[in-house]
């Protein structure tokens, strides 16, 4: 299985070889961020958020 920090809470963990493709969402079993494959090789994970949460900032600036 692949091997990758979580960007969250900076573990160490490991997905699942078909949870490896490009875009697909997985959670840390660590922080239970939510996390997508942004690159496949080598493996790079960004957090995203959940549906339904709003982020401030992005709220902020489309706003003004």
């Amino acid at each position: 299985m692949p091997r990758v920090i979580c960007p969250a809470c900076a573990a160490d963990i490991e997905i699942e070889q078909e949870d490896a493709s490009l875009f697909n969402q997985v959670r840390c079993p660590k922080c239970d961020a939510l996390l997508e494959v942004i690159e496949e090789s080598p493996l790079e994970l960004e957090e995203v958020s959940e549906e339904g949460e709003e982020d401030e900032e992005g709220d902020k600036e489309e706003d003004e």
